[in-house]
């Protein structure tokens, strides 16, 4: 085997020159020992605030730097709860422009729940309170200015609905 000659290089947490005995022309190592490379890796955990509750905790830093645009946050309560309050409309990466009126909307679901608790959560014709179902007095369209206005909106029974 011949003689190399290593490169002295300067380790990156002690500062210490040292001979790259491992060093290769693609790898170069950053450490003198592995005492050194354990207490870079301890060393790089710094003090963040979460942006929710302004709780102080711990955080990698390459992580802190990497949350700067949403983040950091101290646990998933608070990220939840910042997506809520930040994340609604066109700030939301899934929005799709205006909000529709199609059958699977907020508003159906809401309006439908409003109208049976306006019918008392009873038929309008029988007056049951099994099986309901929430009708269009005008039947629904995709393009109508409010199909899911409360008084476009009656609870039946199902099997009155079906007649």
């Amino acid at each position: 085997m011949t003689r190399q000659n290593f490169p002295t290089l300067v380790c990156e947490n002690c500062h210490s020159e040292f001979v790259a005995r491992n060093w290769k022309p693609n790898y170069q190592p950053r450490f003198c020992s592995r005492q050194c490379h354990g207490a870079s890796k301890r060393a790089a955990v710094i003090a963040v605030h979460c942006v929710q509750c302004s709780r102080q905790f711990p955080r990698k830093k390459w992580h802190a730097q990497k949350t700067q645009g949403r983040g950091p946050f101290c646990g998933f309560d608070c990220y939840a709860k910042w997506q809520s309050e930040n994340l609604r409309g066109a700030n939301n990466p899934q929005w799709k422009g205006e909000p529709g009126n199609g059958r699977q909307s907020a508003e159906w679901d809401r309006n439908r729940r409003r109208c049976l608790d306006r019918d008392g959560h009873a038929c309008r014709v029988c007056h049951s309170t099994d099986r309901l179902v929430v009708h269009h007095k005008s039947p629904w369209a995709k393009n109508q200015a409010d199909p899911h206005a409360m008084d476009n909106l009656v609870g039946y029974m199902k099997d009155i609905f079906l007649e």
